[in-house]
């Protein structure tokens, strides 16, 4: 999907669409606090609609079997 949208690997979009996804939230102070920050630590409510925003939509699945 990456290739025939963007013309380019899911790889590599997935981490432009990440890190630009970062920098909009430093630069509109949204992040819970300044520094180095790890992914868990950002609040998913603000992080999903700017993913969103760049094409990502995130789906979580249970498979596990009984």
């Amino acid at each position: 999907e990456a290739n025939r949208r963007r013309g380019t690997t899911a790889e590599y979009f997935l981490t432009a669409a990440s890190a630009s996804t970062g920098a909009v939230l430093v630069g509109l102070r949204k992040t819970p606090r300044m520094g180095v920050l790890a992914a868990e630590e950002l609040p998913p409510d603000v992080v999903l609609p700017e993913l969103r925003q760049r094409g990502v939509e995130l789906q979580v699945a249970d498979d596990l079997a009984a």
